[in-house]
């Protein structure tokens, strides 16, 4: 079982969420995820564990697609992700990550921007972020142009970053 896909994605899986923790903890939104995304690929493990033939492709494209929005999630900050980081970090292909995104109607950047706005649209109406401005918000969320910031959140939200804390609030 050692040299099943699905068991070396469990296992770096674990470890990085490990490490982080170690680093300086997860907050609880990643927390949660972690967690969540650890049953969810142990489940998906033992049951291909337990199958009398392989496991069909589309399991583990889902595997793969499940630690790739994991990473995702974890990472949304970082202006310098990119695709090739997630693949190299799945242990795949960057092509093979780009299918397995097409195969779910998505591209990776796209899922990207979306978390980066969803936790973006968060902060904005977050008591404990009341005091960030709006270009600390976008930068924390890993955007490295406020004007790309504010149009994509406008076209994604319908208003813009600071009408949304306002309205919010």
């Amino acid at each position: 079982m050692r040299d099943h896909p699905l068991a070396r994605l469990w296992a770096k899986h674990l470890a990085a969420g490990f490490e982080l923790e170690l680093a300086g903890g997860l907050s609880s939104t990643a927390a949660t995820l972690f967690a969540r995304h650890s049953l969810e690929l142990l489940a998906q493990l033992l049951d291909e564990a337990h199958r009398d033939h392989l496991a069909p492709s589309a399991a583990w494209r889902a595997a793969i697609h499940l630690g790739a929005c994991k990473l995702i999630a974890l990472r949304f900050g970082d202006p310098e992700l990119t695709p090739d980081d997630l693949a190299r970090e799945l242990g795949i292909s960057s092509r093979t990550l780009a299918r397995v995104f097409a195969a779910n109607h998505e591209t990776i950047m796209r899922r990207v921007f979306e978390e980066r706005l969803r936790q973006a649209a968060r902060l904005l109406t977050a008591p404990e972020a009341a005091h960030r401005s709006v270009t600390d918000i976008a930068f924390a969320c890993g955007f490295n142009d406020v004007s790309h910031f504010g149009r994509m959140f406008a076209a994604r939200m319908d208003m813009t970053p600071s009408g949304w804390r306002r309205r919010r609030q």
